[in-house]
C-alpha cells in the first residue's frame, strides 16, 4: 500500500482477456481514451494525473473492438484539445454497428476485427506485451478504392507510448494490409470508399 506503482495491473492483458471472455456475452461498459499513455513498466497510478499502461493506439483501438452502445471518454476534456486528431477520430467511431468481421485473435496475444456502420468500416486490433507483425485481409471491402485514414504505433512506441504515425492509404478489397503493433500497442483505421 502506499507504493505508487501497480505491479499486478496488466492493462494489455486485461484489454484481451475483456475481448474474449467478456465481450461476447453482449454489450459491455468500457471507459477507453487515455491520452496519458505508458510503457511496459513506466505505469504509475495518480489521482491528480491519471492514465494507462499501453499505447496511445491501443486506447483508440478500443473504441471499435468493444462493443459499448453507450460510449463514454475516460480523459479530461484538456488534454482532448491537446491531442485534437486523436479526439476527432475517436468522437467519429459509432457506437452500435451493422456488420461484425472477425480478422484474428489469440488469447493474451492479440485480438483483430473490423466493423461497418452505413458505408464506412472500422479495422482494429490490438496485442499484449508480445507485439505482433500483423496483416490484415480486407476482402470485407466491397469494390473499389477505399481511403483508409491510419493511427498506427510510432516506432518509438515501446519506449514512449505516446508516440504514433498517423497517415492515409488506399485499399483495395483483398488486398492486404500491414501494421506493426508495438508491445502493448494497437491500430486502428477508418475505411471510406472514394
Amino acid at each position: 500500500e502506499g507504493s505508487s506503482t501497480m505491479p499486478r495491473c496488466d492493462f494489455p492483458k486485461n484489454d484481451l482477456t475483456c475481448y474474449f471472455c467478456r465481450q461476447p456475452a453482449g454489450p459491455m461498459d468500457y471507459t477507453p481514451g487515455a491520452m496519458r499513455n505508458f510503457a511496459k513498466d513506466e505505469y504509475r497510478y495518480s489521482f491528480a494525473e491519471p492514465g494507462s499502461c499501453g499505447t496511445r493506439v491501443r486506447q483508440m483501438a478500443l473504441y471499435v473492438l468493444y462493443f459499448s452502445p453507450l460510449q463514454m471518454l475516460c480523459d479530461s476534456p484538456s488534454l482532448y484539445r491537446k491531442n485534437r486528431e486523436c479526439f476527432d477520430f475517436m468522437s467519429k467511431v459509432p457506437t452500435v454497428w451493422d456488420d461484425t468481421v472477425a480478422l484474428g485473435g489469440e488469447m493474451d496475444r492479440y485480438a483483430a476485427l473490423a466493423r461497418r456502420k452505413g458505408d464506412v468500416w472500422y479495422l482494429s486490433a490490438i496485442a499484449g506485451w508480445c507485439g505482433r507483425d500483423a496483416s490484415f485481409d480486407t476482402s470485407f471491402l466491397g469494390a473499389g478504392e477505399w481511403t483508409a485514414e491510419i493511427f498506427a504505433d510510432g516506432v518509438n512506441a515501446d519506449r514512449d507510448a505516446t508516440d504514433y504515425r498517423h497517415f492515409t492509404t488506399t485499399v483495395k478489397a483483398g488486398e492486404k494490409l500491414a501494421a506493426k503493433i508495438m508491445p502493448g500497442g494497437g491500430f486502428t483505421a477508418r475505411l471510406t470508399r472514394k
